[in-house]
């Protein structure tokens, strides 16, 4: 991901980021607040939070490897099981959009549950992930889809 300045000199290449930008800034001014690394959640008297998630690195985190794109049936078959293996219901209707939003919704609620991590800085602000610091990896390779329902499929455990 860009920073904000390197966005903000490629010339509407990243405006997907700057619309995310003014949603956290409208957020603010209703009172939602960012919260910052080591935070308790729902702790008493604290602002409602607004936490930025990436859904491709939520599910990287979870299988421990990068599963094949979201585009191809390999990639939404494991996004689903991925999804399926640690307790997510709905309705069974899916696309990539909408399991993108189920894992933004999983990562809020490990999130509420302190089961959520940050990573990122001060800077430019943090992304949560739905895995805890010590589930983290320096790095995630490539995963067939093989590998990657093999790994979904060990969340169940």
């Amino acid at each position: 991901m860009p920073t904000r300045a390197v966005a903000a000199e490629a010339d509407g290449l990243y405006a997907w980021m700057e619309t995310g930008w003014e949603y956290f800034r409208e957020l603010a001014r209703r009172g939602f607040e960012l919260p910052a690394p080591g935070m308790l959640p729902g702790a008493l008297g604290q602002a409602p939070a607004a936490l930025e998630v990436y859904p491709h690195a939520s599910f990287s985190a979870l299988l421990g490897g990068t599963p094949p794109s979201k585009s191809s049936r390999a990639g939404l078959r494991a996004r689903v099981v991925t999804l399926r293996s640690v307790g997510v219901v709905w309705d069974e209707y899916f696309d990539h959009d909408s399991l993108d939003a189920l894992a933004a919704a999983l990562t809020a609620w490990r999130f509420v549950q302190g089961r959520a991590t940050p990573v990122g800085d001060d800077r430019d602000g943090y992304i949560w992930l739905p895995v805890t610091e010590h589930e983290l990896r320096p790095s995630y390779g490539r995963f067939t889809e093989r590998e990657a329902l093999a790994a979904a499929r060990r969340l169940r455990g």
